[in-house]
């Protein structure tokens, strides 16, 4: 029974997590929309090729070290759905690479990562953003 009830708790504290990420990143307004959109996401479940699950770790790790280029080549040429280019990880990725490319000056660069990988307009006046938009 114990073991059952640690298993629940892990969950309820993914799923909390999930929520409070939706609200950072400006996806959700509050924990109602964010609960309504973790929702959403356990129901749309991505099924990938062993290649598309290989090409998406490249594009994370792409897009986190800010290789934005690499990163919409795999995209393109890999044909990856737009489920998955929402996904938390890859959002999560592309925003960190925003980040990195607006701290080092890259303008142009961060508008590319936001527009192909449909950051949303809120994003832009996060706090991490608007920091690393005065840094660079």
């Amino acid at each position: 029974m114990l073991e059952k009830n640690l298993y629940n708790l892990k969950k309820a504290q993914e799923e909390a997590a999930g929520m409070q990420e939706k609200i950072e990143s400006g996806k959700a307004k509050d924990y109602a929309g964010a609960e309504k959109l973790v929702e959403k996401e356990k129901t749309k479940e991505i099924i990938l090729t062993t290649e598309q699950k290989t090409a998406k770790q490249g594009m994370i790790d792409r897009l986190s070290k800010g290789y934005i280029y690499s990163a919409i080549q795999i995209k393109d040429k890999f044909n990856l759905p737009e489920e998955l280019i929402s996904s938390p990880e890859i959002q999560q990725a592309a925003n960190q690479g925003m980040i990195d490319e607006l701290s080092n000056g890259y303008i142009d660069k961060a508008i590319q990562i936001k527009d192909k990988f449909n950051l949303p307009e809120e994003l832009i006046s996060s706090p991490e953003i608007q920091q690393a938009a005065k840094q660079g």
